[in-house]
């Protein structure tokens, strides 16, 4: 509506005049926001402000933190766009699938080709899918591109519990 895109360009307006980042100002906002039914802009008032903290961590040249609030802009929306990991998931386990017919490996005991459970499986390393996916071992770049899989999917499943537990957004 007109009122929603008219306080989004205010937020923006607003967090675009501020010297330094001030996270305490940005969620009393974002709750005046919220208890007028705009979650939206609330949302949009809180990603911008972590969009701030950014740039400010940039011009300071703190890395480790520029390192950390850029993983979790791309990866989670710094938690107030979640939806975000559903995209990398589903990027990841199609390029899995992708790179594991590639290798032409099939499970040990069948001549079924590795593919997309064997993409999931090793995507979440937390859970074991099938046990027969554990026992096939790739070699040359689809391993190193699998060892990178799995390390991703301990990222994102980090990331998503660190937003569920309120670490971060």
């Amino acid at each position: 509506s007109d009122a929603v895109a008219a306080t989004t360009r205010f937020v923006r307006h607003w967090i675009g005049r501020e010297e330094t980042h001030s996270p305490g100002v940005h969620e009393q906002f974002a709750q005046s926001l919220r208890r007028m039914g705009n979650y939206g802009s609330a949302n949009e008032a809180l990603y911008a402000g972590m969009n701030h903290e950014l740039h400010g961590a940039f011009s300071r040249g703190e890395k480790w933190r520029v390192l950390g609030l850029l993983t979790e802009k791309v990866f989670i929306g710094y938690g107030y766009r979640s939806w975000y990991t559903c995209i990398w998931f589903l990027i990841l386990v199609l390029l899995g699938t992708l790179v594991a017919r590639k290798s032409g490996r099939t499970l040990p005991g069948s001549k079924e080709t590795i593919g997309l459970w064997f993409s999931l499986d090793r995507l979440l390393p937390f859970l074991t899918l099938r046990q027969q996916h554990a026992e096939v071992e790739l070699s040359g770049w689809h391993g190193v591109y699998f060892h990178l899989h799995t390390l991703v999917g301990f990222l994102l499943a980090t990331l998503v519990l660190a937003w569920l537990t309120g670490f971060v957004g």
